[in-house]
């Protein structure tokens, strides 16, 4: 056995040191191949873990990085600010309409679905069926009174024009279509009877060769009660026809003779 030098030792310690080098290299080279297939390590035990595992293969631990991902839910994506118009839409006040507009075929005024008579120029709204309950018609009847101005009457009257609101009412009486029952029959009765002024009326000489083609302030009273007239004689006839049988008609009849009566007209 030759004596060590210290060259000699040398020597073996540095192929030695070589030699630990390579193999730890070697080693970590090894190491980082492996790592390299994994994409994460279980928490719990450590071992490698493929990218769409959900659970270690090992352990049976979720795998915390794939099981929070699906569970997450993506970002709300931010909307748009609305323009400032559409805002300022919401809060303006809306203005709608519902129905329609009805108006005289005549002179445009606007008219109820209920009126049978124009009440600004007294044109029959042809059409209408006799549906119209009395309410309505004495509704008519204020209404018209309400826009009444002043006139002329007395000696000065026969030289005057007859007022406005007389002609209209006059031409919705003459044209109100007489109601189809027998209650709204008998209140109108009593609604022409109460506006009848025998005196105006009555069956005389006078009575009947008054009033001419035009009418006057002096003549226009005795023309609208005699459409009174006229009218409690339709509603009569209609009750007749329509009702004999009614109790109520008894009511009509004896009121229809007595004012007859008291006008001296004589029934057929």
């Amino acid at each position: 056995m030759g004596i060590l030098n210290k060259e000699s030792l040398d020597n073996a310690f540095g192929k030695i040191k070589k030699a630990t080098s390579d193999f730890i290299s070697t080693v970590s080279e090894d190491n980082s191949a492996e790592d390299k297939k994994y994409s994460c390590f279980c928490t719990n035990c450590g071992t490698g873990l493929a990218a769409n595992e959900k659970f270690c293969h090992n352990c049976g631990t979720a795998v915390a990085a794939n099981t929070k991902a699906e569970t997450e839910q993506p970002p709300a994506i931010p909307k748009e600010s609305e323009p400032e118009t559409v805002k300022q839409n919401e809060t303006e006040r809306k203005q709608e309409y519902a129905g329609s507009i009805v108006k005289c075929p005549n002179c445009g005024c606007n008219i109820s679905d209920t009126m049978a008579v124009c009440p600004d120029c007294g044109m029959q709204i042809t059409g209408r069926v006799a549906n119209l309950s009395v309410q309505d018609f004495k509704n008519q009847l204020m209404s018209i009174e309400n826009t009444r101005r002043g006139g002329v009457g007395g000696v000065f009257g026969i030289y005057m024009s007859a007022n406005k609101a007389d002609i209209q009412k006059l031409s919705l009486i003459r044209n109100f279509p007489i109601p189809n029952s027998i209650g709204d029959v008998l209140e109108f009765m009593m609604l022409a009877i109460a506006n009848i002024d025998v005196k105006l009326s009555k069956n005389t000489f006078t009575n009947r060769n008054s009033g001419g083609v035009i009418e006057t302030a002096a003549t226009i009273n005795r023309t609208i009660s005699n459409a009174w007239v006229s009218k409690m004689e339709q509603a009569y006839k209609k009750a007749e026809i329509l009702f004999p049988n009614d109790p109520a008609f008894a009511g009509i009849q004896k009121m229809y003779f007595e004012k007859m009566k008291e006008l001296k007209i004589k029934v057929n």
